[in-house]
């Protein structure tokens, strides 16, 4: 089974409107530790985990380009730690006394694939409130050269102490992010949210409470495709109007420059996931197209209006 979604990530300064897009799918397949790889930590016991290691390419995150990267119980990209990945985060990894951290670079130029491996990792939070390393995870992160994308893997585990080992949270947080600042209301970020098996997808946490509700099956592989497109599109007002707001169904759609060309209208939903496109081509001043939304249920609505490489959003409430 695999699902996909088209994810944007709408930030708000004032009145300016920042978009980011990846794809986010979920699929199975056969988890393998891998062979050949670099032990960071040489068979040694180690107490905390922080090596920096080269990408072997230019990888590119968030519209930033990097070629190396810090690997910890997550991994970042930048020494302020704004830019990083969540592969399964529930506090800090500890050693069970065989917990290596390891790295393989793969594939030929322009076609390379960096893999990390965490195995048999156990949870801070379960040693320091019973004292014991009975839980375990094994997890792989993959960078792709060219795509830039992303990829999580989900190897066996045993949880037995979840309030323990999650820390009150009930599951791992897992997902990518590029905090601005250290301040939370700017961030720009893809978390899961719910069943592992069938997450719901949030954007722009910037709380940071964002938790799957167990653990993920052995095999489960959470994919992260990156739009470079989308980075380097400008956003800016488009000459668009949508009313009535909030709306019954009905949706007009009227244009306040005049010849505006709109190339497309995309609608989503909530969580981010494509509903309809809409194409229209070219309207004159005080023109309105209208467009039915009786079928979709009450809630939150985004326009993305595309307009000769400019983009707007705007957000709809259905009732």
């Amino acid at each position: 089974m695999k699902t996909l979604y088209t994810l944007i990530f709408l930030i708000f300064f004032g009145s300016n409107v920042f978009s980011q897009s990846y794809d986010f799918s979920y699929t199975t397949g056969n988890y393998a530790n891998l062979e050949g790889a670099t032990d960071l930590t040489n068979g040694n016991a180690w107490t905390s985990l922080d090596f920096v290691i080269p990408i072997g390419f230019d990888f590119e995150f968030y519209g930033e380009s990097f070629n190396t990267m810090h690997i910890r119980s997550y991994i970042h990209f930048d020494d302020g730690d704004m830019y990083f990945i969540n592969q399964f985060y529930s506090g800090s990894f500890v050693d069970r006394g065989d917990s290596p951290v390891s790295y393989l670079l793969e594939g030929s130029a322009g076609n390379r694939i960096l893999k990390i491996e965490w195995q048999n990792m156990g949870f801070s939070g379960e040693l320091n409130s019973l004292g014991t390393t009975d839980d375990f995870i094994n997890s792989q992160l993959w960078l792709y050269e060219t795509t830039n994308n992303i990829e999580l893997r989900i190897g066996p585990s045993s949880i037995i102490h979840p309030d323990e080992s999650y820390i009150g949270w009930g599951g791992p947080w897992i997902g990518i992010c590029h905090a601005f600042s250290f301040n939370p209301a700017d961030v720009e970020s893809i978390s899961l949210e719910g069943d592992p098996a069938n997450p719901d997808i949030i954007y722009n946490d910037n709380n940071f409470s964002t938790f799957l509700t167990g653990t993920p099956a052995d095999g489960i592989i959470y994919k992260f495709c990156y739009n470079a497109n989308a980075v380097n599109q400008t956003f800016l007002d488009t000459g668009v109007d949508i009313f009535p707001n909030p709306s019954s169904g009905i949706v007009n759609i009227k244009t306040r420059n005049r010849n505006t060309a709109i190339d497309q209208i995309k609608i989503f939903d909530s969580k981010g996931l494509l509903l309809e496109i809409i194409p229209i081509l070219k309207q004159s001043i005080d023109k309105v197209t209208e467009v039915n939304l009786s079928g979709f249920p009450a809630g939150i609505y985004f326009f993305q209006i595309i307009n000769q490489k400019r983009v707007e959003y705007k957000k709809l409430i259905l009732k």
